[in-house]
């Protein structure tokens, strides 16, 4: 076993959002150290090589994420509120990684936003546990947005 260098990111970003699908694995805002971002990068992993891909709407990091059946959902996180502070986020949006766009589903309750936790995927849901709060929440997704 040995490790081995790739194509560096097209944008440093740290606390984003990393899911799969396919031979492709997708990089979802975050942070650069100074700003929250929005960005969305695909790297083909036959290719060696990074894209852009259209910008997630609510630009955050810290969210959690889950890929079902050729959708990234993004959970979360934490966003810029356009005053200088930040919020913890209730905003779900799903990405469709073959057309390229975005939705925005149901949103976290009102009382639970969330960041820095886990989500993970069960059939057709998708269970979110953790973060600041110790309380989960389990997400439908075969419900229509």
């Amino acid at each position: 076993s040995e490790w081995e260098r790739k194509a560096d990111m097209l944008v440093p970003r740290a606390a984003f959002a990393m899911e799969a699908y396919g031979e492709y694995l997708y990089a979802i805002g975050g942070t650069n150290g100074s700003a929250i971002l929005g960005s969305v990068e695909e790297y083909d992993t036959s290719m060696d090589e990074w894209v852009s891909k259209e910008n997630i709407p609510t630009a955050r990091c810290f969210m959690q994420s889950a890929e079902h059946s050729g959708y990234i959902y993004c959970i979360g996180g934490l966003t810029a509120n356009g005053l200088g502070t930040t919020s913890i986020s209730t905003q779900v949006e799903r990405y469709d990684v073959m057309n390229d766009t975005w939705a925005e589903m149901e949103p976290l309750p009102d009382d639970y936003g969330t960041m820095m936790g886990t989500a993970n995927v069960i059939g057709d849901k998708i269970y979110i546990i953790g973060g600041y709060r110790k309380a989960y929440y389990k997400y439908n997704t075969s419900v229509k947005a």
